[in-house]
Order: C-alpha cells, then structure tokens, then sequence
C-alpha cells in the first residue's frame, strides 16, 4: 500500500456578492469549467453565495471527480462557503464569527448579511480522517490607519485559531484555507502564525515572492484595488503520525487563464473574479519519515504570549471605540426627540398649508432618525459590545495559561 497521497487543493474568492458583483453567471460557468481542467482533489470557495450561482458552477464541473460537497449555512444570505472534495465527507461543523461587520453601514458594506464564519469538512482519505478548513473574514475597505474592521479580523483570525485548535490540535492534519484578507505584514497574520503550529504554504515555497491573489492589473479591481496584495492563503498542519508538506504552490484562475471567447455566454467576464486563485500541491504521508506531529491546541509559549498579549490590547481599543458609538448615537437620538417636540409644537401652531405640511415632513423624517439613533444605540451596539467584551475575557483567561 502506498503510504504517500498526493494531493492539489485549490482556494479561490469567486466573488459572487448579489447585486454588487458583474457578469456572475458567465464568471461562474468559467470557474466551473477552469477548475474541472485544474483537476484539484479538494477545493475551497468562498463568495458562493446564491444558490444560482452554485448551480451554474456544480453543472460545468460535472465529471470532475468533485462529487463531494457541502454549502455551510449562515445568516441571512449563507456564509458563502463551499467545499468540493473527491473524498467523501465524514462530519462538517461552522463557527460564525462574533464580530462581523458593523450593523450602521449594512448598506453600503452588507458583510453582516453573509453570516461570515469558519467551516470544517472532515475529510475520510485512504490514510485517514483529515480537516479542511474554509473562511472568509471581513474586507478591508480602507487603508491600514483608517481600516475600521482591524479589530474585527483580529478577532476572527483569533476565533479561526481556536476553531482549528479545538477540531484538529493533535489529532488530525488540516488544510486552513480561505480568503483572510490580510496581509503577512498584518496582526492578524502573526497572530495566526504565533497561536498554531502551521506552516504557510506560499512562503515556504515562495519566501521572496509576495504572492499576489488581489491584483491592481485584474481587471475587476484596476486603479481602486491599490497596490498588490496577498489576501487568499492556504496553511498545513500536521496531525499524530502523519505529515502534510507543501510540494508547489502557484497563482491560478488569472484573466490571463480564459478560454477563448467562443466558450462564453455574453457578455464575456473580463477575469475570473476580482481574486486569483491559489493551487498547491501536497503530499500527506507518516510523520515518522517526514516530520515532527502537530502539538495539540494552542501553543502556550512566549510567542504566543505576545500575540495575545497584542489582541487583548486591540479588543480592548474596539470595545472602548464600540462604547463611544454608542453614547453617540444614545445622545443623537436624545437631542433629535427634544428637538421633535419643539418642531411638533411648530406644527401645531402654523395656519399656512404648505408651511405646516413641511413642519410636518420634517417631524416624520424626524422620528425615524430617533429611531434609527435609539436602534443602533440600544439593539445593535450592545451586542457588538457584549462580544468584545466577552473575547477579551476568553484571551485573559488564555494569557494566564501562557508563559512569561
């Protein structure tokens, strides 16, 4: 019997957000034929988040050996993830992040709709159980001194740590993929790194090459999407007796990538997505011949000490920002009720038509700012509060248990 299996996973960002996203049908019928000819044994998408979209996909991939696959639920649009495998799936389980988005830009950011989280796939491989994991953390939509979600990615990153930890430490080898949408040079990154045994697959391969899978060039992003970024990532952890190594790892799913036009519906997609897709190689065979196994859980030394030491200092900055939003809107909701009731009495004593129907317009849009005030103020803050405050907890009690 072979000992040895091989193994080419592919993680890819589709970029299928409804309403917002271009050319998704003819995007999602290229991914589907794009990655049948890659011939990947375990693939992890995120932004699959219709289930029209997932239909056109699963339809061009057919034949393609990916008979396994699961669409981990979340939220009110699901997480938009999924995970295509050709081993059959022997448990799944998803762990919604606590810190998400912020509820006062759903509309122009609607990240809370997607449930966002990390997913496990518990995979059953001629040598064994082995743990994929598939995430997607919140984007950052501005530079790093103005990005407002930080704290929030920190956190998941963090969650994402303690997810694996709990499912796999010591136990089972796992592929942690996904778009994290950081950067190494990044907190989240390191505290990643500082917290789990993994080994970053790119750049162990690649240690002087950046990697980009978020592009200027890609035609879907261009001028906005700023310098060259690596956001997408795949990292290996091993389990007890066996080894998972990284043998090649390229930047897949490029413009550059498209079949001829012919193949399209119209209109053509420009690229495949606003991402490029990362593929690697792996090999999983006994630790004993390879490698060192996975220590269980979360590592407890001096590194690890610092992470958190770093992310309980950056919850607490989010909790206290959290805490001064919402004072700011209890006091505007405040001070637009005392003023309702001037503009009410206003109303009251105006004679003219048109003057009072405008008093009138103007006490109605009032009220639905006090609402709108109280809401944020009393219903949705609270339970961004309560969940900062509720991770800074966890991470004490976890700095306690660290060495100094």
């Amino acid at each position: 019997m072979d000992e040895t299996l091989n193994l080419r996973v592919l993680t890819f960002n589709a970029w299928g957000v409804p309403l917002f996203a271009t050319d998704r049908t003819a995007r999602f019928e290229a991914i589907g034929r794009a990655i049948k000819d890659l011939e990947p044994d375990l693939v992890g998408l995120q932004e699959a988040w219709t289930a029209a979209d997932r239909a056109t996909l699963l339809q061009n991939l057919a034949g393609s050996g990916l008979n396994y696959r699961h669409y981990f639920r979340s939220g009110v649009q699901g997480s938009g993830l999924l995970v295509l495998s050709r081993y059959p799936l022997a448990e799944v389980d998803f762990r919604r992040f606590r810190l998400t988005s912020r509820p006062q830009n759903l509309l122009t950011q609607p990240e809370l709709l997607g449930g966002k989280g990390i997913a496990l796939a518990r995979l059953e491989t001629p040598l064994g159980f082995l743990d994929l994991y598939n995430l997607h953390t919140i984007a950052q939509y501005r530079p790093d001194e103005r990005d407002i979600y930080r704290v929030h990615r920190a956190a998941s990153v963090y969650e994402c740590a303690r997810f694996v930890a709990g499912h796999s430490g010591g136990q089972r080898p796992a592929i942690v993929l996904g778009d994290f949408n950081m950067r190494p040079d990044q907190l989240p990154y390191g505290l990643l790194m500082d917290l789990l045994p993994l080994t970053d697959c790119w750049a162990s391969l690649h240690p002087s090459d950046q990697g980009a899978t978020y592009a200027a060039t890609n035609p879907y992003t261009g001028s906005e999407g700023g310098p060259d970024k690596r956001l997408d990532y795949m990292f290996v952890q091993d389990g007890p007796g066996q080894h998972l190594h990284p043998v090649k790892s390229e930047i897949v799913l490029k413009e550059t990538d498209l079949p001829p036009a012919s193949d399209f519906p119209v209109p053509r997609p420009k690229s495949f997505s606003d991402h490029y897709g990362l593929l690697t190689h792996l090999t999983l065979s006994p630790a004993e011949a390879s490698g060192p196994s996975a220590q269980p859980g979360l590592r407890q030394d001096a590194l690890a000490r610092e992470a958190l030491q770093k992310l309980l200092f950056t919850l607490e900055q989010g909790l206290a920002e959290a805490q001064g939003r919402r004072k700011g809107h209890l006091s505007s909701a405040i001070a637009a009720t005392i003023g309702g009731f001037g503009r009410l009495r206003a109303t009251r004593g105006s004679k003219a038509g048109l003057a009072k129907l405008g008093l009138a317009t103007g006490a109605v849009l009032l009220r639905a700012w006090v609402a709108l005030q109280a809401g944020q103020a009393l219903l949705s803050l609270p339970e961004e509060i309560q969940a900062f405050q509720a991770l800074s907890e966890e991470v004490k009690i976890l700095l306690t248990r660290t060495q100094p």
